[in-house]
């Protein structure tokens, strides 16, 4: 074999591994995709909230998930908690999310 026909040997295995890690992902997804449908319909806590969210909140808690994940998760968990307590009824907005996440 000559140095080109190894390079290219090294090129195609680095392909096959990439669309096999792909072909996984897909797979994942698919199997994540499938459980959800088969599980009931229970709305995460991230669902809840947004039916409570007024004018901007979207907008304020797509942003807080990029900059702090982990934080917002915990805000939103506790959120929806005290909606479906009854707790809180008001629609919160844009300002207030952002006040709490805060």
């Amino acid at each position: 074999m000559t140095e080109e026909d190894k390079e290219l040997e090294i090129l195609k295995a680095k392909r096959l591994r990439e669309m096999q890690k792909n072909i996984n992902e897909q797979q994942k997804q698919e199997d994540l995709k499938a459980q959800k449908l088969s599980s009931p319909d229970v709305p995460s806590p991230r669902e809840i909230l947004i039916k409570q969210l007024g004018y901007r909140g979207l907008e304020v808690l797509q942003n807080a998930e990029t900059q702090f994940s982990n934080e917002t998760q915990l805000v939103v968990i506790k959120l929806a908690e005290l909606i479906q307590s009854g707790e809180v009824t008001e629609t919160i907005d844009g300002g207030k999310l952002l006040t709490l996440i805060n």
